[in-house]
């Protein structure tokens, strides 16, 4: 390698750490000079990191190591050849620009089809189609400069076509399929190049798409280019098929077709689908080859699992397996919950039996980060001073996932047009960023939710709210007349019997709560003067103007929501420079920028928590193997994994594919055979395999299905290998199988630990709840009618607090966002009898009826005429 001249060199090995060994050797052997940097393209953050680490720990320091994306490399290198990089504008700015160009083109008869897609849908499903057709024009540059260079050379293309001509033709600066094309050229003809590294090396990279390849060969005739690419096979098997290919193969082209064709080792034949076709794209350029594979280490079922890949060889049958084998294991539980519990027992377990396993040697990765991030909180957080706590980190969550603060953000942009009903509104004020600026606590919450519910505040602002919703516009259990009853009852008394202006007081009101009362109507009031504004469509400069000022008037984040703040500050800004950047003026409404924020957030990863130090917790993405003694997959269950996404109906690849062309089933494939291959000890899986309603058995992802199918026939035939391997856990932790030393079962919990030996413990019957008679009441023998009701409603708690003094809140309720339409139950009840006594008292029951309205009882007078009628009858 220290001789390495300009070409390409190919660099292959089945394990990722003798590939990075190699390129330290190579950069040590060879130094640039101190002020020009190593170059390596990678794929992921993660990837650059622990390639740092690795070339680190190999030469005693890594600095000035640039890891581009192959993006940003391939765009550099035009820049520097041609003296203008491919348009810069992210897929959002391409968005934005068809978004206009969708509604100029609405009428012209070429496209009667999106016409056809877009109709009844308005504003947001013209967005929606903008990003997919921006998402698609990216996709196409990268694997098909071929046919958009031809739509712009020779029309054509239908609808497509025309949509992407109109969009080159608004760019100032061309797309990246035009200058791959006149860069070639100008490589051709040999043109400097200034500033060109002295060599460049793609490192752990699965798939390459044939755009990158083509400008990486034509570099390659000026510089050196070395690929160090994980190969899981040493030998040639770029023409393997599985079993379901060769069938179709064999029905198409008929049995000649399948004379050169074999199958190998059937999981690489089956999963290995990406990393063949770069091979063999690979194999029809001019690479020298370095070739450096290491058989894994010992006899466990994982270590000849591995081996048998390497070799391309099928797995002799009738191999035994060690009983005591745990190197391969998979596990059903009953919810994500169950598997994170049952991983974290696991873990304390591989952590005991083996001193020199330590946190960061553990990889874990989650088809869906998102729904087991708070999970692995929530079980991984507890047991704080016991000594049984695992320090971990957290990758790849979304940041609309992981900070609340953008969350809310979301959520306060929803109420905007919305019925805002009262649990949506008080909902704001779960953000502690909120409460700060309004000068709440937490623990004013609860009086708060207690005064909306004797407000009886439903939904709407106010009557003229509910009408441009198309509802009658009565004001009755709307915020502003929930809140003038708040500020009357703390102006005067109306003892549930007097109206003032048609209004009756909130009573109670007194003390130091009229603080908080008034912190709290400045915020209902701040909060419906902002809403009112965002219901108007602007531009997205306007937007923007608008959505700062929102952060200002409802958010003061502490210091460590921080940074959370200044992003959520920079993407609301960033509306304005999309408007200049993609040239679109038209006017948007909430709902529309709403979804593009929505969807920026969900897109954006948090830099940080990948190989940070402890258990690693990540999504599962490409080009992530890296090796870890314990690889850990959660969540393989049939419908996650492999991840499914439905190409568009319109998408030109999908009905056409191509060699090189990307896809999420085949990248899912590939990334659990890297995951397999990257275990260096043990290869665990989990899954939701049993149903947590009745117990019964739910399948495993079909990647795990196939595995198990393989390992038995190939591994444990006769030994009953697949019910060693797959361990059924039980519903609850605390199950007393987890405790009696018998089987796979096991846990670490003290606390469900003493669960286990109560249920096994011996019954004891309970004792009198009070060992002497209790002292008779003070009007022994008097029992009053609400007395009489409320011990028919609930025995136990009227004796509880009645006898022994106790006093037991009821559990509070969510707050009701419907007014009520008829008057059922007890409310019926009681308002009948108080309008039975009025009656005997000579009073009027019109008075009364008035006083139930105001106080919530009664449905308003316009929608309530039945009810109002058989009140008064009654």
């Amino acid at each position: 390698m220290s001789g390495a001249t300009a070409g390409l060199h190919l660099h292959t090995s089945n394990r990722l750490e003798v590939l990075a060994a190699g390129l330290a050797a190579s950069a040590a052997a060879r130094p640039l000079p101190p002020l020009l940097p190593e170059t390596v393209i990678v794929q992921s953050r993660g990837m650059a990191r622990w390639l740092a680490m690795q070339l680190a720990g190999a030469t005693g320091i890594c600095a000035n190591l640039a890891c581009p994306f192959p993006n940003v490399f391939i765009g550099q290198l035009l820049g520097r050849l041609l003296g203008e990089e491919p348009r810069g504008d992210e897929r959002e700015t391409v968005a934005w620009r068809l978004m206009g160009l969708l509604a100029e083109v609405a009428a012209e008869p070429l496209f009667a089809p999106v016409q056809g897609y877009l109709a009844g849908g308005g504003e947001r499903r013209r967005f929606e189609l903008a990003r997919e057709l921006a998402n698609l024009f990216d996709q196409y540059a990268v694997y098909r400069p071929d046919l958009v260079l031809a739509w712009e050379a020779g029309g054509g293309g239908g609808w497509q076509g025309e949509l992407w001509r109109r969009l080159a033709a608004r760019t100032a600066r061309p797309h990246r399929a035009a200058l791959l094309e006149r860069g070639l050229a100008a490589l051709a003809r040999g043109e400097a190049v200034p500033g060109l590294p002295p060599r460049v090396a793609v490192f752990g990279l699965s798939s390459i798409p044939p755009y990158h390849l083509r400008m990486l060969a034509a570099l390659a005739e000026r510089i050196e280019v070395n690929f160090f690419l994980l190969n899981p096979c040493r030998e040639f098997w770029c023409d393997i098929l599985s079993a379901r290919e060769m069938a179709r193969l064999g029905r198409r082209e008929g049995e000649a077709a399948l004379l050169y064709r074999e199958e190998g080792h059937p999981l690489l034949a089956s999963m290995g689908h990406l990393g063949r076709d770069l091979f063999a794209m690979l194999q029809d350029l001019d690479c020298r080859e370095a070739e450096r594979f290491v058989p894994a280490e010992g006899d466990s079922l994982l270590a000849a699992l591995q081996n048998d890949i390497l070799e391309l060889r099928a797995p002799e049958p009738g191999r035994t397996v060690d009983p005591e084998d745990r190197s391969l294991c998979i596990h059903s539980c009953h919810s994500p919950l169950r598997e994170l519990e049952v991983l974290k027992d696991e873990l304390l377990a591989l952590f005991a039996a083996d001193p020199g396993l330590r946190p960061r040697d553990v990889l874990v990765m989650t088809p869906d980060i998102e729904t087991y991030g708070p999970l692995i909180q929530a079980v991984f957080d507890d047991a704080p001073g016991t000594g049984a706590r695992i320090p971990y980190t957290i990758a790849d969550r979304s940041l609309r996932g992981e900070a609340r603060l953008v969350a809310t953000f979301l959520h306060l942009l929803g109420l905007a047009g919305s019925r805002l009903g009262a649990p949506a509104v008080l909902a704001l004020l779960d953000e502690e960023a909120v409460r700060r600026r309004f000068g709440l606590r937490e623990a004013d919450l609860e009086l708060i939710g207690s005064w909306v519910e004797k407000a009886a505040i439903r939904w709407g602002y106010d009557g003229e709210c509910r009408r441009r919703l198309g509802l009658p516009g009565f004001a009755d259990h709307s915020w502003r007349a929930g809140l003038d009853r708040l500020l009357l009852g703390y102006a005067c008394a109306g003892d549930g019997e007097r109206l003032f202006r048609g209004l009756l007081p909130v009573d109670g009101l007194e003390g130091g709560e009229t603080a908080v009362l008034g912190r709290f109507l400045d915020f209902g009031e701040t909060l419906f003067a902002a809403l009112r504004p965002l219901g108007t469509p602007a531009g997205l400069a306007g937007w923007s103007e608008r959505l700062l000022g929102l952060l200002d008037r409802f958010f003061q984040p502490d210091e460590e929501q921080g940074r959370d703040f200044l992003h959520l500050r920079q993407t609301v800004l960033d509306l304005a420079r999309q408007q200049e950047r993609a040239g679109f003026t038209g006017p948007v409404g909430i709902d529309t920028v709403r979804a593009h924020l929505a969807a920026v957030f969900s897109e954006e990863a948090s830099p940080f928590g990948f190989l940070a130090g402890g258990v690693t917790f990540c999504a599962m993405l490409p080009m992530r193997a890296i090796p870890f003694k314990v690889i850990w997959l959660l969540g393989m269950n049939d419908t996650a994994f492999p991840r499914t996404a439905p190409a568009a109906a319109f998408d030109l690849m999908a009905r056409e594919p191509r060699r090189g062309d990307r896809s999420r089933r085949l990248d899912d494939r590939y990334l659990f055979l890297e995951a397999l291959l990257s275990a260096r000890e043990r290869f665990v899986a989990s899954y939701v395999g049993q149903s947590a309603r009745d117990g019964s058995e739910l399948p495993p992802s079909v990647l795990v299905s196939e595995l198990l199918d393989e390992l038995e026939r190939g591994y444990g035939q006769g030994q009953g290998l697949r019910e060693r391997l797959v361990v059924r856990h039980r519903l609850q932790p605390f199950h007393p199988a987890y405790f009696t030393a018998e089987g796979d079962l096991f846990s670490y919990e003290p606390e469900n630990r003493e669960a286990a030996a109560a249920l096994l413990g011996p019954r004891r019957p309970e004792g009198p709840l009070l060992r002497a008679p209790l002292a008779p009441p003070p009007k022994h023998g008097r029992v009053g009618l609400d007395a009489l009701c409320r011990f028919l409603a609930h025995p136990a708690r009227f004796f509880c607090e009645e006898r022994l003094g106790l006093r037991l809140e009821p559990p509070r309720e969510e707050l009701p966002d419907r007014e009520p339409l008829r008057i059922e139950g007890l409310d019926r009840y009681r308002l009948t009898a108080d309008l039975l006594d009025r009656h005997l008292e000579g009073q009027p029951p019109e008075e009364r009826l008035a006083l139930a309205r105001a106080a919530g009882l009664l449905p308003p007078a316009d929608l309530g005429a039945a009810d109002h009628e058989r009140v008064c009858r009654d």
